[in-house]
């Protein structure tokens, strides 16, 4: 949230904190208990939704290191020759029977 939100935010908690104090001078069924009502569940909506951004912020921090480390080790292990390298057909049980290659001609031309 920027400080616009947060200001506007503020002034409504100082509303939903009028209304509650205030709760006994409004009859029960009237318009302006409706709308403080309203104001109040979009009030704890907001709040709700500014925590979990702010929190959101920290986790998308946390994802960014965490790549990072991956990449790392990523590089460590191709360095080391960690990594499992394609097998070459000689190493492939019944490959060489499966894959046969041709003779190679004796006969010149």
């Amino acid at each position: 949230m920027n400080d616009s939100s947060n200001r506007k935010l503020e002034t409504c908690r100082r509303v939903r904190d009028f209304s509650n104090a205030r709760a006994a001078d409004f009859a029960p069924t009237s318009l302006a208990t409706q709308l403080f009502a309203t104001l109040s569940t979009g009030v704890d909506t907001v709040e709700g939704l500014a925590a979990a951004q702010t929190s959101g912020g920290g986790t998308a921090r946390e994802g960014t290191a965490t790549r990072g480390d991956a990449r790392e080790e990523l590089r460590s292990r191709m360095k080391h020759g960690a990594l499992r390298r394609t097998p070459s057909l000689s190493t492939i049980p019944a490959s060489t029977t499966n894959f046969a290659c041709r003779a190679e001609r004796t006969t010149k031309f």
